[in-house]
């Protein structure tokens, strides 16, 4: 049994609503009925009650505009960022506690995401397998969180079980440093608001690997490589390209570069710059 919390039918003061994304209206098969329909119901009515909307990206407000017929300078796209523990310094004597807890393989790829269906696995494991088959690499992944049967089957049924690990729940302090003992991040999903992920790789110097829609496109720029997250060929092509030495010091100088743009300071004052002209037009 679901609980739905309703919102406010009736706002008396000015108000800004936050949507990180609509999801929901690309793959609805992802949801059960009650999300879809407390949706369906609250959405469209924050949109139109509010004096403005706060989102994640600029991919989630063209889709918010474009979805609920709304003016676009009604919606605020905000970039958040990677949490604190990834600007700290690095610590030798952490580093080598997290190897050991998890025991990490000396090389590997990172997918730190839940197994929804979203996060697209299931072709990222096709890929490893034609990665085996077609180009003889044998590649190993790490995954945090835990897999789901279908996950299960499907590395049994392939003989990917030597090659692949998934932690359990990480907690926030030691994510850092599997980043940066991992060969690269791969983020094959179908669907993101945003990605932080994205940002954590950028930010402890690990190359990145992803698909080719939505927010992740603007998210990473120029500092990744990209492939089609439906065709594990392409995901396969990809991971051979992103082990190569000279293409992985570019992807790393240029995700340096890039991750400037993401900042927690600057997300909260344009918040805030919002909350106060919101504010101003209520008084």
């Amino acid at each position: 049994m679901s609980l739905l919390i309703s919102e406010p039918a009736l706002i008396n003061v000015p108000c800004v609503v936050t949507i990180p994304d609509i999801q929901h209206e690309f793959f609805p098969e992802y949801f059960d009925s009650n999300i879809l329909a407390w949706r369906d119901k609250f959405y469209e009515h924050s949109i139109n009650t509010c004096k403005a909307v706060l989102t994640i990206s600029e991919y989630s407000k063209k889709t918010i505009i474009d979805k609920y017929k709304i003016p676009e300078d009604k919606v605020y796209a905000i970039h958040l960022d990677s949490s604190q523990e990834f600007y700290e310094y690095h610590n030798e004597d952490m580093n080598q506690r997290v190897i050991d807890k998890y025991q990490l393989p000396n090389e590997f790829g990172f997918f730190p995401a839940n197994t929804w269906h979203n996060k697209n696995h299931i072709n990222l494991l096709k890929a490893m397998v034609i990665l085996k088959k077609k180009f003889i690499v044998k590649i190993n992944m790490v995954f945090t969180g835990s897999a789901h049967e279908s996950i299960k089957s499907f590395i049994n049924e392939n003989d990917l079980s030597e090659q692949i690990k998934f932690l359990g729940y990480v907690p926030q302090e030691e994510m850092p440093y599997i980043y940066r003992n991992a060969s690269f991040l791969t983020f094959p999903s179908l669907f993101e608001g945003f990605g932080i992920p994205l940002v954590e790789a950028m930010r402890t110097k690990t190359p990145i690997v992803c698909s080719n829609v939505g927010s992740i496109l603007k998210v990473v720029g120029d500092c990744a490589l990209l492939f089609d997250p439906l065709n594990p060929e392409d995901i396969a092509l990809k991971i051979t390209e992103v082990l190569k030495e000279p293409t992985r010091i570019e992807l790393i100088n240029k995700g340096i570069n890039h991750a400037q743009k993401f900042t927690w300071d600057r997300c909260s004052k344009t918040t805030l710059e919002v909350l106060k002209r919101v504010a101003g037009e209520g008084s």
